[in-house]
Parts: structure tokens; C-alpha cells; sequence
């Protein structure tokens, strides 16, 4: 049995700079021995780019959404050519980061909303359904979702977008909640 020993190492893919320009947000890709590859997303400081932190791992297609106060990622996670998801971190520490909401929670909320909105009380089926996260509110406190996909053949859905609120982990349709404090005056 192959062990990560025996594994070729990572390589740095692609990085970006947080918000706040401190840290890395790094991708790293190992093509496995069996053609496979092995993806990772990982955070450093932007002082120390060698030593970073695991983030999350996935062996499709991922990207990470900063908040900008650095308190919180999405991660959009493309799971499969039917399915992507978005789950959100909160830090613990400098660099650590735990999940805080799952995909499945987001998942629900959001087709339960969408139901709701064109007067369902059934959840619509989907055979593909992809939500993913656009960005982050200016205060932090909330992430513009984007939910598209189809039920082969039944029914398709084209670019529906809600508000995900983090501290009650409701779904609002009213843009105010992401746009708030997006404008700021200089004052010279």
C-alpha cells in the first residue's frame, strides 16, 4: 500500500493575496501515481509563504472567498460535473481556520428558499445543482450565493441569487444585506 511518503510533493498552483493583503490563500495540486490529482488550499502569511496551513482538500475543483475582515472563507467546492457546494470557515487562530457552516446547511437553505420564492411547498428536485458563493458583504456578515442547475429533462434554473446571513443562517433576498458599508467616503 502506497503511503503520502511515497507520494510526489505538492506544487504551488495559483495564490492570492487576502484582503487585507496578510495572507496567502495558496493552491497546491500532487498528481497522483494513478493519474489522479490531489488538490489543497492552504493559507500562509504573506511574510512566510513556505509555511502554511491546511485549509481544505478536494480532488476536483475548489476556490476560497475571503471576507474582508479575514474572519471567514468560503469555499466553493465543485464536487462533481453535478454538484457544487459552499462551505464557510471561521478562524480559530492566525492561520487556523474550522468549518463553521456546512454544504449541506447552505444546500438546504437555499432550495427551501427557492421553493418558497415561486411558491412551492415541495423542494424542488435537481439532478445537477451547483451554489456558489460570489462574494463576501463589506461588513462580513453575509455572502451573495448564485444557485444554477437542471433536473434532466424536467425543469432548469439559470442564475438565481439570494443572500446567505451568517449569524442566524437565514436566506434573504433584500441586497442592502450585502451592500452595506460597500461605499466609503475619503475624506482628504
Amino acid at each position: 500500500m502506497a503511503t503520502h511518503a511515497d507520494s510526489p510533493p505538492f506544487k504551488l498552483i495559483h495564490s492570492d493575496q487576502s484582503p487585507k493583503g496578510d495572507i496567502l490563500i495558496q493552491e497546491f495540486q500532487r498528481q497522483e501515481k494513478d493519474g489522479s490529482h490531489t488538490n489543497q488550499i492552504r493559507l500562509a502569511k504573506s511574510s512566510d509563504p513556505e509555511h502554511g496551513q491546511l485549509l481544505f482538500e478536494h480532488h476536483r475543483g475548489a476556490s476560497a472567498v475571503m471576507s474582508a475582515d479575514e474572519n471567514c472563507i468560503a469555499i466553493n467546492d465543485y464536487v462533481g460535473s453535478n454538484i457544487a457546494d459552499v462551505v464557510i470557515f471561521q478562524r480559530v487562530n492566525e492561520l487556523e481556520y474550522k468549518e463553521s457552516i456546512s454544504e449541506e446547511t447552505i444546500r438546504k437553505k437555499t432550495l427551501a428558499a427557492l421553493s418558497h420564492s415561486l411558491g412551492r411547498t415541495e423542494e424542488i428536485p435537481f439532478d445537477h445543482l451547483y451554489v456558489e458563493c460570489l462574494g463576501w458583504a463589506a461588513d462580513s456578515t453575509a455572502v451573495l450565493l448564485r444557485l444554477h442547475g437542471h433536473d434532466s429533462g424536467v425543469s432548469a434554473l439559470d442564475d438565481w441569487f439570494c443572500v446567505f446571513e451568517l449569524k442566524n443562517q437565514t436566506i434573504l433576498f433584500d441586497l442592502a444585506a450585502v451592500n452595506r458599508h460597500s461605499f466609503v467616503e475619503l475624506h482628504n
